[in-house]
C-alpha cells in the first residue's frame, strides 16, 4: 500500500512539473508589451530600448551573470 502510495505521489509530482513548464509562457502570438530597457553591458555607455531598438521583431534575452 505504501509504495502505491508513493509511486502515485512521484507520477503526481512529475506530472504537475511539466504541465506547470508547459504553460509556463508568459507571451502569446499577438501580445504587446510594455517598453522595457537595460544597458548593454556594465562596462559601456550603451543602452538597449525597446521602443527604438526592438520594435516589431523578435527579442531573444539572454541574461549571464558573474558574481
Amino acid at each position: 500500500m505504501k509504495t502505491l502510495i508513493k509511486k502515485f505521489l512521484k507520477y503526481f509530482l512529475i506530472s504537475f512539473a511539466v504541465l506547470s513548464m508547459a504553460r509556463s509562457q508568459t507571451y502569446q502570438v499577438g501580445d504587446l508589451v510594455e517598453n522595457f530597457s537595460s544597458p548593454i553591458c556594465q562596462n559601456g555607455n550603451d543602452y538597449w530600448e525597446y521602443d527604438i531598438n526592438g520594435r516589431n521583431k523578435v527579442v531573444w534575452i539572454n541574461l549571464f551573470t558573474s558574481w
